[in-house]
């Protein structure tokens, strides 16, 4: 006997005789057949179900399909079933892998350390290029703040990035003492140009000249009363100040061969080297022949800030 893998279900509606005769006659076999009045339900095997449609309809029979069953039904909807959950398995797999995946490290916060080091520090630090779920950056933390000039660091995952966000550590600066009183002296010989007494006394004035040492500003105040308080002596003094280079020459033909070049290009030396508080203003030399050498004396003229 055949054995078969699926069947489909009919409910007929007229003489239950008359639907089975027409069934039997075109060779149909017909199974689980029950009568409810004028109604009548049974099941044909798949494969006679074409040739039951055929014969029902030949016959004027009114019939719906009620349903299918059988192990191929049954096996084509597990398959079916199966590969929309392999499917959404899949899916959500590739939306965690992408969702874990590490695109890059972000780094705010940087401003004097940088961010390539820190950047580095992390990505060798990662254990995977891929973070699921929470993750404990602890020991990451702890590598980044051993980076010179870090104070606080703070990791979290954003998206496929990692972002870490440091605090420098402040730069070290000089603490100046502006309390005790002491008067404000010259750092170099030169003419005064611009003297702006922030709390003091002058004690120079504008095209004086002045040594190195010498007070400037003297460290007291007169009050309304006449009476002097003593006070740290604080302002801003400038000067026109000269320096001096010198170049020696063991032989008149090495100071003909080469004095003017050594000039300009000592000139452009001092003139890159000066700072944002320097104004170059002009340069003059002279030439002395001394027993053993003939040597040129540069003079430099600046103004500068002297205190």
């Amino acid at each position: 006997m055949q054995k078969e893998y699926g069947k489909v279900r009919f409910e007929t509606e007229g003489f239950a005789e008359f639907t089975l005769n027409a069934l039997w006659r075109n060779g149909i076999r017909v199974r689980a057949i029950k009568r409810n009045g004028r109604k009548m339900r049974f099941t044909v095997s798949a494969s006679d179900s074409a040739a039951a449609h055929a014969a029902l309809s030949r016959a004027g029979i009114n019939y719906t399909v009620t349903g299918t069953g059988g192990f191929v039904p049954a096996l084509n909807a597990f398959l079916k079933r199966y590969f929309l959950i392999a499917g959404l398995a899949v899916s959500v797999a590739v939306v965690t892998l992408y969702c874990g995946y590490v695109g890059d490290v972000r780094v705010e916060g940087a401003d004097r350390v940088d961010p390539a080091v820190v950047s580095a520090v992390v990505e060798e630090a990662l254990p995977s290029s891929f973070l699921f779920g929470s993750n404990d950056f602890s020991a990451i933390e702890r590598k980044v703040l051993s980076i010179d000039g870090i104070a606080y660091a703070s990791i979290r995952k954003e998206g496929r990035h990692v972002v870490i966000e440091i605090v420098e550590e402040l730069p070290i600066t000089e603490i100046t003492d502006t309390q005790t009183p002491l008067p404000l002296a010259a750092k170099e010989d030169g003419e005064i140009v611009r003297i702006v007494v922030l709390r003091g006394f002058a004690a120079v004035g504008t095209g004086d000249s002045v040594k190195a040492g010498q007070v400037l500003i003297n460290p007291y105040v007169a009050g309304a009363d006449g009476e002097i308080a003593p006070v740290r002596a604080m302002g801003i003094v400038e000067a026109k100040v000269r320096r001096t280079e010198t170049i020696d020459y063991l032989s008149e033909d090495e100071f003909n061969s080469s004095a003017a070049d050594d000039i300009l290009l000592a000139k452009q030396a001092f003139t890159e080297s000066l700072s944002g508080d320097d104004k170059f203003i002009g340069y003059s030399f002279d030439v002395k022949k001394l027993d053993k050498c003939i040597q040129i004396s540069i003079y430099y003229d600046i103004i500068t800030r002297i205190a």
